[in-house]
């Protein structure tokens, strides 16, 4: 059904004209500058270099915010003043059409003031103004032209911004049209691919490709200790008996050596680990950023019970929270350890992965070979974020016998960002903050800083209830963004906030912010933190 869907939405695509046409020249030049979205591979968003003719996947808001101020081009602001601005469809004064076209695709930023980035957008030839994560990647999509996945493989990758979930495109070495892409690459028509061919195995090998043969859906995503967003929808990896698999266009074989799994087209992520025989866990560095990836097998074979264990039974488990909260869509899974036994030394862990239903319940759904929980037993049931495991709840299968639906009313040990009120005991108004945490030296570790978070001075940071938080953004170097302009987490004035930075593990106190007096709206600030 999904197929079908993207196939439609295609054709759909190219007869409004959006769509890339099938067989176009010199794809690459024709669309220099333009955003690209992938249809057939869920829309993801690509911009295509005009300078190097290579396209750079955007990813998350984050990501795209980055990749785009690493690809921009500084401009003064008085050659900034002479390209028509989409925010004033009448502007005329000052328009210079040569410098529009010589700019065109091109990503601007802004020297003479804060760095401000602008895209100048190779259709209507005006300036796009790219703001924060969410506003840039908004714009992006917004400008982004479909095109079908045999067009945008004629397009090289710039390898420093290649999308972990698909094969890196070369560039051709010789004056060709044609790319050749690791899965496809020409081979003679009397010796077979390497790749795609498996070699003779032995027994011993054939039941083990069979026990991992299945396709693992991707559940977990994390870049450097932060979230990653959501992955849920990455192409799954699937393994067949015979030693092949595919990810998306990616095809080639894989090999399992202990608790090692290597996939021979995978040269961005490397071998993986096998955890627990239903999961992959794939750790790589790429653009200084390190990236834990996890997929979760969602069908195939499973091994058997062993004589006189519990049988297994299908259970449809549903988390109740109290309130709404937005914070829930990251949870990735639900997982259940036998009562008695710790999270991390359980070696029998049932996982299913949670689907948030947008509003107060996570559902997981036990009812797959690979995860189906065995009778007779308690189990502690544990959400997952990727990054923190919490303890939720217990359910009981000590007498079940049949396929099971249990519901557990969850009492959350503290608010989150998205569930704040914003009613603390004051009329202040709140104001948009944009907060930035300049450090002393460069240092790689600030990339791992997941949140900056506020905490009225005096108060206890464990149990204050209001506590503006926002997702920390590092600029490669010495500074850390934070902005608090959301409706959840807009700031209250009048008042003065400890400003705590975290990783994970612990808030940690690096300024202050004294907002007693100020009225702008928005507020901006710099704090120097002492390393």
């Amino acid at each position: 059904m999904r197929k079908s869907f993207f196939a439609l939405a295609a054709i759909a695509l190219m007869a409004l004209g959006f769509l890339v046409p099938a067989n176009a020249a010199t794809v690459s030049a024709k669309l220099a500058g333009r955003i690209l979205l992938q249809v057939e591979e869920k829309g993801k968003a690509w911009y295509l270099n005009p300078q190097t003719q290579e396209r750079a996947y955007l990813g998350r808001p984050a990501d795209a915010f980055r990749i785009m101020r690493e690809l921009g081009l500084g401009i003064s602001n008085k050659d900034l003043a002479k390209i028509h601005s989409s925010a004033s469809p009448t502007q005329e004064v000052g328009v210079d059409l040569a410098v529009s076209k010589k700019l065109a695709g091109k990503i601007l930023l802004q020297v003479e003031a804060h760095g401000e980035a602008w895209y100048v957008n190779p259709t209507d030839l005006s300036l796009y103004f790219l703001g924060r994560p969410a506003d840039a990647f908004a714009v992006m999509r917004g400008l982004g032209l479909g095109i079908s996945n045999n067009d945008i493989n004629t397009i090289p990758t710039a390898e420093k911004y290649a999308d972990p979930e698909q094969p890196i495109i070369k560039a051709p070495q010789q004056s060709s049209t044609s790319i050749t892409t690791p899965s496809t690459s020409a081979q003679s028509t009397t010796t077979p691919s390497p790749s795609t061919t498996p070699t003779p195995l032995s027994a011993t090998d054939k039941a083990t490709l069979a026990q991992m043969a299945g396709s693992y859906r991707c559940f977990s995503y994390n870049v450097s200790g932060g979230g990653g967003g959501d992955c849920r929808l990455f192409a799954p990896i699937v393994l067949n008996a015979d030693g092949t698999y595919s990810i998306s266009t990616e095809k080639g074989t894989y090999t399992v050596k202990g608790d090692v799994i290597t996939l021979s087209e995978s040269k961005l992520r490397g071998p993986g680990k096998l955890i627990g025989g239903t999961q992959i866990r794939f750790e790589y560095d790429y653009n200084g950023w390190h990236h834990t990836i996890t997929y979760l097998k969602e069908s195939g074979s499973v091994s058997t019970s062993p004589s006189g264990s519990p049988s297994e039974i299908p259970v449809q488990l549903i988390l109740a929270y109290p309130a709404k909260d937005s914070s829930l869509s990251g949870i990735t899974t639900v997982e259940l350890v036998p009562e008695g036994q710790s999270y991390s030394g359980a070696s029998y862990k049932p996982t299913a992965i949670a689907q948030y239903d947008g509003d107060k319940r996570i559902i997981g759904s036990f009812y797959k070979a690979t995860n189906m929980p065995q009778t007779g037993k308690k189990y502690t049931v544990y959400t997952n974020t990727g990054f923190a495991q919490t303890a939720v709840g217990t359910l009981d299968l000590t007498t079940a016998k049949t396929e099971t639906t249990a519901t557990i009313s969850v009492t959350p040990t503290g608010s989150s960002a998205a569930q704040q009120t914003e009613t603390p005991s004051s009329t202040a108004a709140d104001i948009e903050v944009d907060l930035k945490l300049v450090y002393s030296a460069k240092d790689s570790s600030l990339g791992s800083m997941n949140f900056v978070t506020l905490v009225k001075q005096g108060e206890d940071s464990a149990t204050a209830t209001y506590k503006p938080s926002t997702t920390a953004l590092w600029d490669g170097d010495r500074t850390i963004n934070a902005s608090f302009w959301k409706s959840y987490n807009r700031v209250k004035t009048k008042a003065i906030y400890t400003v705590y930075t975290d990783y994970g593990y612990g808030l940690t106190a690096v300024g202050t912010l004294d907002l007693t007096n100020i009225t702008t709206d928005p507020y901006a600030k710099t704090i120097t933190v002492s390393q």
